[in-house]
């Protein structure tokens, strides 16, 4: 019997193995032809995991709130005696799937997510029972701490994203020194990521993917000290650039959702950069004792910050040597912490208008960028991103001008009507659908 696991695994290889030249086209087919269709009824069966993971939340949500319209009438014994119930009915379930279902992912996930769930309620119980003072930050960090175990024991996604979430929502209540904890809480994840990217589990990595990268941009904001602006604007480029060049790594494939770190990095460069482009004063001068040491962050948050904004420019280095002999990597997304820290400097120096001037370029000739690669490579989603880019400079300079609303509203006409022309003339010259 062929081993649909090991089937798989082969046709994931094959698009890598024809870009280098390894297989041919034909023995390629040949392959396919020979081990048949991938068999749909594997363990990552999408659906079924969803469904159990819902009815796991939906079972936990429920007994919550049994529990909560009757609350009042229970002893304090009967409490205590509650809030524990759902807790250790989802260790036996938990542990009935570690000992008999561990190779189902739906029977680990579902298990998994709904025993993180009743940690949480079990712990509010508990407090509210006993009247244990807390903020919803101490909650936080100690359901985040006591869920770690989780993302390991049957290696659980689900868990881990809302893990990622857990420790999001803390750093952003918490903010001040004790939101540094973040870093550590983060880096009590990381390990998950990597074994699932060495062990080429690339739906699992690609959730995770995606959930890092929007939760540690929420994150950033509630960790970073707000008054060393300085600071954190390099850091956030350095954190930037090394997401892209990591992606490039780990995120091989071609569709968009299969590369959460690229497209996020984009994504977030293209909002950086437009508000870069703005004139504004509001900036601060360059205190080096601040920039090390911080301003009102207690001296161990401080230096922690400082460490790990140490390590994101070592990275950083590490894989810019790595990659800049790419032909696949961005150089425009590699040069961006140097246009950042020039721009710093411009503004520091009170030369705004350089700096804006300079932002613009950037971007105009980004967009420039992508349009010539989407030409190229035929692929009309990088042109119209080009476009874009190229659009947003024009638009957001063109409001900075005391025309009237009429001559505004009928360059936007011209300009809605250029864009649709460009794209039917490319459509066309590609011959792809318009």
């Amino acid at each position: 019997m062929k081993d649909s696991k090991k089937i798989k695994w082969l046709y994931e290889q094959i698009p890598e193995l024809l870009e280098n030249g390894i297989l041919s086209s034909d023995s390629a087919q040949k392959l396919q032809e020979y081990y048949g269709p991938q068999d749909d009824r594997d363990s990552y069966n999408i659906a079924f995991v969803i469904a159990a993971s819902l009815g796991m939340l939906l079972i936990g949500s429920g007994i919550i709130l049994i529990f909560a319209y009757n609350w009042d009438s229970f002893s304090k014994s009967i409490r205590t005696i509650l809030s524990f119930l759902p807790l250790i009915a989802a260790q036996i379930l938990y542990g009935y799937t570690f000992f008999k279902k561990r190779e189902s992912v739906a029977w680990v996930e579902g298990s998994s997510i709904f025993l993180m769930l009743m940690l949480a309620a079990s712990i509010a119980l508990i407090s509210q029972t006993y009247h244990i003072q807390g903020e919803i930050e101490s909650f936080l960090l100690t359901w985040a701490v006591l869920s770690i175990p989780l993302l390991y024991l049957m290696n659980s996604t689900l868990c881990s994203v809302l893990y990622l979430v857990v420790i999001c929502s803390f750093a952003v209540n918490m903010r001040g020194s004790e939101s540094v904890y973040y870093w550590l809480l983060l880096g009590a994840s990381i390990p998950h990521f990597y074994f699932n990217y060495k062990n080429k589990a690339f739906t699992r990595t690609q959730l995770f993917g995606w959930a890092l990268s929007i939760t540690l941009a929420i994150s950033f904001f509630g960790v970073v000290e707000p008054d060393v602006i300085n600071r954190a604007i390099i850091w956030a480029a350095f954190l930037l650039s090394t997401f892209y060049m990591i992606g490039k790594i780990v995120f091989t494939r071609k569709n968009f959702t299969s590369q959460p770190f690229q497209n996020f990095t984009i994504a977030a460069i293209y909002i950086f950069v437009m508000l870069l482009g703005a004139v504004w004063e509001e900036f601060g001068s360059f205190n080096s004792g601040e920039f090390i040491h911080g301003k009102n962050y207690r001296p161990w948050a401080a230096y922690l910050n400082f460490g790990v904004f140490i390590l994101s420019i070592l990275a950083y280095i590490y894989y810019a040597v790595r990659r800049v002999n790419d032909k696949g990597v961005n150089l425009f997304v590699i040069l961006f912490p140097g246009l950042v820290i020039v721009d710093i400097i411009l503004r520091i120096n009170n030369m705004e208008g350089f700096s804006a001037i300079l932002a613009n370029i950037y971007l105009f000739t980004f967009g420039l960028y992508y349009m010539n690669k989407g030409v190229n490579d035929r692929k009309m989603g990088l042109v119209n991103l080009g476009m874009l880019f190229v659009m947003s400079v024009i638009i957001a300079r063109f409001f900075d001008t005391d025309w009237s609303a009429a001559i505004k509203g009928a360059i936007f006409v011209l300009l809605g009507i250029g864009f649709l022309l460009v794209n039917f003339y490319l459509a066309k010259k590609l011959k792809v659908d318009a």
